[in-house]
């Protein structure tokens, strides 16, 4: 990370005046320090000098007789070197005179050394017959010698050689021969030891081996050979060496040849040697001459130096004197030049070095190029504070060690400094004109355009330019207002608004952020990270217009404390006008950086040598007011990861002591936790507007909870009375700790909800006194075997239980406070959550006061004085969505712990929910299904276990009270059902203009009333219907007829049909109907056959044929008892009345009601509830039973469900 560089105003000031004094006095005393040296310097040359001329006359004098006395010398060595050259000359003419002479003698030697060699040969070579006669001597001897050994065994065995052939000696050196000898002398032998070892059968056993006298015979044979060989031997020796000396004769008589060669190469190596040698004697005697004029040179000048050293002494005492003299003038001044150099660089050189890093920092060019950074700036430049330095310098460079390095010239910047300086107050002796408002705005802008989007909000008051002045700064206010607090203010009520708001937030800061932990904002900033707090700046033109003496003491106020805050305030104050009371010009300048401008020049700290930075224009202020308004959309929003409250491993916690969750982030560094279940902190109420990020809470409570815990050890009861799906994802997820979700619920399903848990309340009392404890951690230590999870109810918009004064709202107040009350022994915890506590009226503040636990997000006051104690207003300060107040005092005061809401992605829940379902799957939670209410969905006909297992499980028998399933209710409770038992008035009327979900009732009664049957006593159906062809209720109709083996007609044959029935009613109403299977009629839109409307008989005489719609009116009056019930829909109260006779109405005690008006709906059943129902929603009133009940109808089975069976 760089380092920090401090460009606080003040200091800035402070390092341009250090600079400037230390510069100008170092300077003077460097004038004085030199102008004294270069006096006393002069002085001590002069006298040195005519001391030095006197003393080098004398010298030169002696060194003149010297000098002649060595040249006679000289003279001598010349003469010298002429004699020694006349001599080689002579002797090169005798030389070349004698030469013929010494040639002729040189031939006569070579011949005499070639006939020496001739006889030397001769010699040689009789030597070497002679030597090989005496090698080959004793070979002849032994061979002879082998031959007659071999010769005494032939003969003594009394054979006789074969005959041979010639002999054929082999080609063997001379000194290979004695190895061939011996080999024959070897067999010799060997026939002399076969011969002593047979002696007594010898001859027998040559004459019977001829083989044996073969070998002799060839033993002899082949000394033969090697005599032969011997002297073969002999003869190529002699030859050898005879050739050898013929031609070492031959090469004598080629050298002789060679006589007058070698005495013509002796003549020119003498002519060569006459002309090499004597030049190289000629030169060795110049060299030689050379050396003597040197070493003559040498001496005289050994001479010279003996005549001069005196002098030289004499000169050196003079020079040493001298040079000391000058030394300790040298050390003087050297001293008191260190002792300035020190000074100065105990002085200079940190202070160089800070005004290097400050002024690094220069003037950025505008630009409407714009990229949104990251980090707030630690300062923001508006100005430069130049120093001249240059006289200074000179001074340095010519006379001093000092040096200014750079810095004869320097600009410092002069910035606003956050948070310590970056206050702003520029007085001027006038209105300022358009120089005021060009500085603000450019500061503005350089902040707007440095700062990260968002983090830097204004509150700009212009009571004199009305606005004109910061027009430009309006298009932020286009993208987001929270930038410039929404306009530009001007009036005097308004401004103190705005400043009682900024004093509000400087103490929400120090209360909620700051504390005793930290100094200024930015320190807190520093560690919070995503939820660092965004900076304030106070912008006043023409102060003091539209100020009173209460605005001017909230100024002093802001301009005290905010700093500390991020709450900067920059000041306009013309002096012309006298600030009133409240304020005084020593407060305004006391914590703001002052510039002041008087007949048009700017100044700082009285220093005149300011430059502004070029002002921003207005073509460049507009792009770069459109590009950082867009940046900053929704740039109040923050977002701190889920993952920092996510538990490292899942289903890792117990609830058994206390339920105990992280949902967000306190102060900079620490977790804000939702602790429940220890001693009062039982309940929790929740308030927080729209975008105030209370979904988001709850989803992180749930799904954190879900993560860190079991379903044994927490289950919800999710309700959400809102207009949206906020907890459909659990029931998408199946979350295995899900007890009841209910989306966009009726007031009736979530007292029911109420209810449930009210019975499991007295359930676990059962429990807990069968073991005698007295809380949920007793229950468990006294080894309860049920699991017992802490149980949430949680109730989004739990106002909407009290919006109207009727027994839902009163039952719910009652179970609230039952559960509120007893539930902490039981675990059973509430947490109600509202965007407003207006509307909870009904609901006793006894009960409001058992909720411990308070949570605040961003609400109105109103909202805020309810949720908090009545002193505790901190929550009318939270700004941003996801910001609140955690509260577990009860609301009081002492108890607010600021904390920011975790951010929970859809994606990243959904993932969540995802591995939790999977976990619960694998530890065996998935048969655990949630009980689950779309309020905003018709119901799924899947969701009807009593027609599944009808479906699956045939009936034996066939039931007393066959019935029609109608839809799933809105309470916990089954399916919502039509009973038909064989009683007058068990008919079903369905009225309003939902045809889906009425072709839905009808197609369904089929199928339920035909699975309720076995198969040989299934009920009769005969369809009439008037649904459109190629229409989804068309063909559901057409196939719930085909699965109850129903007859339909689509009206053509709907008087047949009420016939065939009202002609079985008559048979049985004869005979009696005790054995025969119902029969159901239904009639899908009776509006529509007109056929079957019933008509008074008025006439007299006529057509006496019966007519369908008394036939149909009679069917109604007559049939239940008999077992023949009607089933029929009409879409308004006006057909009901045009096709019914008043009679045939009352028989229809069974009614099922859609969305209608009030007046109808208590026209057919003396209430007008049927006008609230809303979509997917329908009322079912049963005169028999005296009941009424709200339900969702089944929706169209799917194409799948109806081949399912």
């Amino acid at each position: 990370m760089s380092k920090l560089i401090d460009l606080r105003a003040s200091r800035i000031l402070q390092l341009h005046l250090t600079l400037r004094d230390a510069a100008a006095d170092f300077a003077r005393r460097s004038e004085q320090i030199a102008r004294e040296t270069r006096s006393k310097r002069y002085t001590a040359e002069q006298n040195h000098l005519q001391q030095i001329e006197t003393l080098e006359a004398e010298a030169a004098r002696a060194a003149a007789d010297v000098t002649s006395q060595w040249e006679g010398h000289a003279a001598t060595v010349r003469a010298r070197h002429a004699a020694r050259a006349t001599a080689f000359t002579r002797y090169q003419n005798r030389i070349e005179r004698d030469l013929p002479a010494m040639t002729q003698k040189q031939r006569e030697s070579w011949l005499g050394r070639q006939q020496i060699r001739s006889v030397q040969a001769q010699s040689a070579l009789k030597r070497e017959l002679a030597r090989i006669e005496a090698f080959a001597a004793p070979l002849f001897e032994r061979l002879s010698a082998a031959k007659d050994r071999l010769l005494a065994v032939l003969k003594a065995t009394g054979g006789r050689l074969a005959r041979q052939g010639a002999v054929t000696p082999s080609a063997i050196a001379l000194d290979d021969m004695p190895a061939r000898v011996a080999a024959i002398e070897a067999h010799a032998q060997g026939f002399e030891e076969l011969l002593a070892t047979k002696s007594g059968g010898l001859f027998g056993m040559f004459s019977k081996s001829p083989v044996d006298l073969q070998q002799l015979s060839r033993a002899v044979q082949d000394y033969e050979t090697a005599m032969a060989e011997l002297n073969a031997a002999i003869d190529a020796a002699n030859a050898k060496v005879q050739a050898a000396c013929e031609a070492e004769e031959a090469r004598i008589a080629a050298e002789k040849t060679r006589v007058e060669e070698v005495a013509r190469t002796f003549k020119e190596q003498m002519q060569k040697r006459l002309a090499t040698q004597i030049p190289a004697c000629l030169a060795r005697n110049e060299r030689l001459l050379q050396r003597n004029l040197r070493r003559v040179g040498s001496q005289k000048a050994v001479h010279l130096s003996q005549v001069e050293s005196p002098f030289i002494d004499r000169r050196n005492q003079l020079e040493s004197r001298h040079q000391l003299n000058l030394s300790t003038m040298d050390a003087a001044a050297k001293k008191r030049w260190d002792d300035l150099q020190t000074e100065w660089n105990a002085k200079t050189p940190d202070l160089l070095a800070q005004i290097d890093e400050a002024a690094q920092i220069t003037a950025t060019p505008w630009s409407a190029e714009y990229t949104a950074p990251t980090v707030f700036p630690p300062h923001s430049r508006f100005a430069g504070l130049n120093l001249d330095l240059s006289k200074e310098a000179t001074i340095f460079a010519k006379d001093s060690p000092l040096s200014l390095a750079g810095h004869e010239h320097v600009s410092l910047p002069l910035a606003l400094t956050f948070p310590q300086e970056a206050s702003l107050l520029i007085e001027t002796d006038d209105d300022g004109g358009k120089w005021v408002p060009e500085v603000m705005n450019s500061i503005i802008f350089r902040i707007l355009k440095t700062a990260p989007p968002g983090k830097a909000h204004f509150t700009i008051i212009d009571a004199v330019g009305l606005g004109q002045n910061f027009a430009g700064l309006m298009h932020l206010a286009d993208y987001e207002p929270a930038l410039i607090n929404r306009r530009i203010w001007t009036q005097r009520d308004h401004i103190e608004e705005r400043l009682q708001e900024l004093n509000e937030h400087v103490e929400k800061v120090i209360q909620m952020y700051l504390r005793n932990e930290y100094a200024t904002i930015t320190e807190y900033n520093e560690q919070a990270g995503s939820v660092a707090e965004k900076y304030h700046f106070l912008v006043i033109a023409g102060l003091p217009a539209s100020f009173s003496e209460s605005a001017m003491a909230r100024l002093k106020s802001i301009l005290a404390s905010g700093p500390r805050c991020g709450v900067f305030t920059f000041v306009h104050w013309d002096r012309r006008q006298n600030l009133p009371e409240g304020l005084s010009a020593e407060d305004l300048r006391k914590f703001t950086v002052r510039l002041v401008r008087e007949k048009g020049v700017v100044s700082f700290g009285g220093i005149s040598t300011l430059t502004l930075d070029p002002f921003v224009s207005d073509e460049i202020a507009a792009d770069l007011a459109h590009q950082i308004g867009k940046a900053s959309i929704d740039s109040n929003r923050v977002q701190v990861p889920f993952s920092i409250v996510a538990p490292k491993e899942m289903w890792s916690e117990s609830t058994t002591n206390e339920l105990r969750i992280a949902i967000g982030r306190t102060g900079a560094t620490k977790l804000q936790y939702l602790a429940i279940g220890k001693g009062t902190k039982q309940h929790a109420l929740l308030a927080g507007k729209t975008g105030s990020g209370k979904s988001t809470l709850l989803h992180i409570i749930i799904t954190n909870l879900a993560l860190t815990c079991s379903p044994d050890e927490i289950e919800f009861y999710l309700i959400d009375f809102k207009k949206g799906v906020e907890f459909k994802c659990y029931a998408d997820a199946k979350l295995p700790h899900a007890k009841v979700i209910a989306i966009e619920s009726d007031r009736e399903f979530a007292l029911s909800v109420l209810q449930r848990i009210d019975e499991e309340l007295k359930r676990r009392g059962e429990l807990y006194r069968k073991l005698g404890t007295q809380d949920l951690a007793g229950y468990k230590r006294a080894g309860g075997t049920e699991p017992m999870p802490r149980a949430m109810l949680i109730i989004d918009e739990f106002q909407e239980f009290f919006v109207e004064d009727d027994s839902v709202a009163q039952g719910a107040a009652l179970l609230l406070d039952r559960i509120v009350r007893q539930g902490r022994a039981f675990g059973i915890h509430v947490f109600l959550g509202s965007q407003t506590l207006g509307g909870a009226y009904t609901l006793a503040r006894t009960t409001l006061g058992q909720m411990v636990i308070r949570i605040a997000l961003q609400c109105n006051e109103a909202d805020a004085a309810l949720i908090m104690d009545e002193g505790n207003v901190a929550a009318r300060l939270l700004s941003r969505p996801g910001e609140g107040i955690y509260n577990d005092a009860a609301g009081a005061l002492e108890g607010n712990s600021p904390f920011q809401v975790v951010w929970l992605t859809d994606e990243e829940r959904d993932e969540n929910l995802a591995k939790v379902t999977k976990l619960g799957q694998e530890r065996g939670f998935a048969k655990k299904r949630p009980i689950v209410f779309e309020g905003n969905m018709p119901a799924d006909v899947r969701d009807n276990p009593l027609l599944a297992a009808a479906l699956e499980n045939p009936p034996a028998k066939a039931p007393a009270d066959p019935r029609v399933w109608l839809g799933l209710p809105n309470a916990i409770k089954g399916p919502t059902d039509a009973m038909f038992p064989r009683q007058s008035g068990r008919h079903l009327l369905l009225v309003g203009q939902n045809d889906e979900a009425i072709a839905a009732i009808l197609g369904l009664a089929i199928i339920g009333l035909a699975a309720q049957h076995p198969r040989d006593k299934a009920p009769a159906f005969y369809l009439i219907h008037g649904a459109l062809n190629d229409t989804p209720e068309f063909d559901f109709l057409e196939a719930a007829a085909a699965k109850g083996r129903a007859k339909v007609t689509q009206g053509h044959e709907a008087p047949d049909f009420i016939a065939e029935v009202h002609a079985e009613m008559k048979r049985r109403s004869d005979e009696g109907s005790a054995g025969d299977p119902p029969i159901f009629l239904l009639v899908h839109g009776l509006q529509k056959f007109r056929k079957l409307r019933y008509e008074e008989d008025f006439s007299f005489g006529g057509d006496d044929s019966p007519k369908p719609g008394n036939q149909l009116n009679d069917i109604i009056n007559e049939g239940p008892p008999l077992g023949i019930h009607l089933i029929t829909s009409l879409d308004t109260l006006n057909n009901i009345q045009r096709c019914l006779s008043r009679k045939a109405l009352s028989e229809l005690g069974m009614r099922v009601l859609f969305q209608m008006s009030a007046n109808d709906s208590a026209s057919l059943i003396d209430s007008p509830k049927a006008g609230s129902l809303g979509l997917n929603r329908a009322l079912f009133y049963s005169e028999h039973e005296s009941r009424m009940e709200v339900f969702r109808p089944f929706a169209l089975p799917t194409q799948d469900w109806l081949a399912s069976f």
